[in-house]
C-alpha cells in the first residue's frame, strides 16, 4: 500500500520550488539528440541548457502510462509497476561487500571488493527471496578484468540464474543495446512493445545529466 510521509502543503512546496528551478534555472543536457527532442516539442533550449515550464512537465507526466507490466522469463514473476503497490529489488551499485563472520563468532568481517562469483551468488539469493520482486542489476560492482564488458556478465548472470524480471544496463547507448539484444535472445522473439526490463537513469548534481545517461 502507498503511504504519503509528508503533508500535502509540504509536497506542494517541493513541487512549486522544483517547477521554478526547471523554468528559471534549467537543466544541462549535453547530448544533441536530447536537445533536438526537447526543441521538437517546443521546449526552450539555450546551448545545452533546457528550460521546462510547469505546463510542459505536467503534460509529459500525463502522457506517461499510469501502470505497466515488466515481463519475466517466468510469467509467474511478472511485475506490475504502478497502481500504488511498491516493487522490491536488490540494492544498486554497492562498491564493496561485507562478509559475515564465521559461524559462532558473530559480527562482520571487513569490507572487500566483490568478485563475479559474489555477484552470481547475490543473484541466486534475490531469486530465492520471496520478498524480492526483481533480480536487479549492478547489485554490487564486481572486480573484473575487463570493466568494459562487466555489464554483459552481470546481465548474463540475471538471465541465467534467475527467472524474475531484471533491470537493464545503462552504460551508455552500448549498454542499452546489449541489454535489448540479450533480452531478444532470452525471450526468443522480437520484443516490439513488450516490456521486459527497466533501467535506472541518474541525474548529476547540480541540475544536469551525463552524456552516458542521456544516450
Amino acid at each position: 500500500m502507498y503511504h504519503e510521509i509528508l503533508p500535502k502543503e509540504d509536497i506542494q512546496a517541493i513541487h512549486d520550488t522544483a517547477m521554478r528551478l526547471l523554468a528559471d534555472v534549467g537543466v544541462q543536457f549535453p547530448y544533441e539528440p536530447a536537445l533536438a527532442a526537447f526543441a521538437k516539442h517546443g521546449v526552450k533550449t539555450d546551448g545545452s541548457r533546457v528550460y521546462l515550464s510547469e505546463e510542459q512537465v505536467m503534460k509529459a507526466l500525463a502522457d506517461a502510462p499510469k501502470q505497466f507490466t515488466i515481463h519475466a522469463r517466468n510469467p509467474e514473476h511478472d511485475v506490475v509497476v504502478g497502481g500504488g503497490r511498491p516493487v522490491f529489488a536488490p540494492a544498486y551499485g554497492a562498491p564493496f561487500l561485507v562478509d559475515a563472520a564465521p559461524s559462532g563468532e558473530g559480527g562482520m568481517v571487513g569490507k572487500r571488493a566483490p568478485s563475479m562469483e559474489d555477484y552470481v551468488n547475490l543473484v541466486k539469493l534475490a531469486q530465492a527471496l520471496p520478498n524480492q520482486d526483481m533480480s536487479g542489476h549492478l547489485i554490487v560492482e564486481p572486480n573484473v578484468a575487463n570493466a568494459g564488458t562487466a555489464h554483459v556478465a552481470m546481465l548474463y548472470a540475471h538471465m541465467l540464474h534467475s527467472d524474475k524480471a531484471f533491470i537493464g544496463s545503462t552504460v551508455g547507448k552500448r549498454g542499452a543495446q546489449h541489454t535489448m539484444e540479450m533480452a531478444r535472445i532470452l525471450f526468443g522473439e522480437e520484443l516490439k512493445d513488450k516490456v521486459v526490463c527497466i533501467s535506472l537513469i541518474n541525474s548529476l548534481t547540480p541540475l544536469g545529466y551525463s552524456t552516458e545517461m542521456l544516450e
